[in-house]
């Protein structure tokens, strides 16, 4: 007899009664019953802001509500990443890898700075492109190194939008659509983190900053949303503090 009965009586608050009704079943190790709403085909209305893909213009808002002091962050020289660091709050340390031949490039620089600086917390955000040109290799240096850090954040955000091979018609070039970049830092003893649901992000970055060693923070992104948001400004980001 199912005694525990969650009921999603709201379709916006259907992802919280679920992972509520997940909690309570492990941790009482009895049945829980989940009556979500069901809606005709004609009556079915999108929940704004949790249908489809990850917009990474959340994932930049998120960021910035959470970006630690002192912080190094390296940016891949892809277009998306290079318009949306603009959202990242002045006095953080932007290192952008723009050269055309450097796609890849930022997590390499990461590790540079923080083997410069193993104090200081460092983030790089790198494309699905460059993680598979560079980055997945470059983690193998990570899991020999972030021991010695004094402080081992280093968190490395990676943009999954699925679909590497549209950039690849050539199909001697082409690449692996969704490679399991946060399953390969775990293979590695590091920490590792996908999301796709929007939902989620937040949270996600809080324990991506909070893990004890560094972590791959994989976002599902959608690869058509806009670049910018109203093409705002860049701030201006501080020069590296000694």
């Amino acid at each position: 007899m199912c005694r525990q009965v969650r009921y999603a009586g709201d379709p916006h608050r259907v992802a919280d009664v679920v992972d509520e009704a997940l909690h309570s079943a492990v941790t009482t190790g009895g049945p829980v019953c989940l009556v979500l709403p069901h809606h005709g085909h004609g009556d079915r209305r999108p929940v704004s802001g949790t249908d489809g893909p990850i917009d990474p213009a959340l994932v930049f808002d998120e960021l910035a509500a959470r970006l630690p002091q002192r912080v190094t962050v390296t940016v891949d020289g892809d277009a998306i990443l290079t318009r949306l660091d603009r959202q990242l709050p002045r006095g953080a340390v932007v290192l952008p890898c723009d050269a055309p031949e450097a796609t890849g490039g930022a997590l390499p620089y990461a590790m540079a700075a923080k083997l410069a600086d193993p104090d200081r917390p460092v983030l790089a955000l790198v494309t699905d492109e460059g993680m598979q040109l560079h980055g997945l290799a470059e983690l193998v240096t990570v899991a020999r190194a972030w021991w010695a850090w004094p402080d081992p954040r280093l968190v490395i955000l990676v943009l999954n939008t699925r679909s590497v091979h549209r950039r690849y018609p050539d199909a001697a070039r082409t690449m692996a659509d969704d490679v399991p970049y946060a399953g390969w830092a775990r293979l590695l003893g590091l920490h590792g983190v996908r999301v796709d649901r929007p939902e989620l992000v937040g949270v996600a970055w809080d324990e991506a900053l909070a893990a004890d060693r560094p972590c791959v923070l994989e976002m599902v992104v959608d690869p058509a949303a806009p670049a910018s948001r109203d093409g705002a400004a860049a701030p201006s980001h501080a020069a590296p503090s000694p």
